[in-house]
C-alpha cells in the first residue's frame, strides 16, 4: 500500500500485477506496460516470484533486461538471489 500511495504522490502510474501469473503473463505485462521500476516480494502465498522473474527474464542479473528495456530498477521487499535486485531498505536509503 505504501508503494501505491507513493506512486500517486509523485504522479507515477501504479500497475498491480497478479501474484498468480506465471512467467509468460508476467513477461508480457512488463513488456507492454514499460515500467521503469518493479517492486515485488520474493515469496508470496507460497509462490516463488523470484524464480518466476528468472524464467520471464533469463538475462536478469546481467545489468539490463533485453525484453524490458525500460525497466531500470527491481526492488524486493524481502530479498532476492539476483544481483540486479535492490532490497527495500537500500532503495529507501537511496531515495
Amino acid at each position: 500500500m505504501l508503494v501505491e500511495l507513493a506512486t500517486t504522490l509523485i504522479g507515477a502510474i501504479f500497475v498491480p500485477i497478479q501474484s498468480r501469473y506465471g512467467a509468460t503473463e508476467l513477461g508480457n505485462i512488463v513488456e507492454r506496460a514499460e515500467p521503469t521500476i518493479l517492486f515485488f516480494q520474493k515469496t508470496y502465498l507460497k509462490v516463488d516470484l523470484d524464480s518466476i522473474l528468472q524464467i520471464a527474464f533469463p538475462d536478469i542479473g546481467e545489468g539490463k533486461i533485453e525484453r524490458a528495456p525500460s525497466l531500470r530498477r527491481l526492488v524486493s521487499f524481502d530479498g532476492s538471489r539476483h544481483r540486479d535486485v535492490v532490497g527495500w531498505s537500500k532503495f529507501l536509503a537511496s531515495a
